[in-house]
């Protein structure tokens, strides 16, 4: 991977961040700081030694989200599962 790429992914990775911290569904938000922490592996691999240090930032910063959203994202998958299975159809309603 050139290391354009690598600097594009990196600073695509704090944008990542930043809208999964803006939107409202705390299951997108952890996708989103999944995508972000995915976003600095090839920086933190094989980057500079100021590359690796933000990538390790946005990597603990991705994961830091992630754990702050998982319980509330926990919490509306049970709610759907509830829904879904007393649903007659087996379907889930809106």
């Amino acid at each position: 991977m050139s290391t354009q790429s690598r600097r594009s992914l990196l600073w695509g990775s704090p944008i990542l961040l930043i809208v999964g911290g803006m939107v409202g569904s705390p299951e997108a938000g952890v996708a989103m700081a999944a995508l972000s922490a995915l976003c600095t592996l090839p920086s933190l691999l094989s980057g500079t030694k100021w590359v690796r240090g933000a990538a390790v930032l946005l990597l603990l910063a991705s994961a830091a989200l992630a754990v702050a959203l998982l319980p509330a994202a926990r919490r509306g998958m049970d709610a759907y599962r509830g829904r879904a299975l007393t649903s007659p159809s087996g379907a889930a309603r809106p």
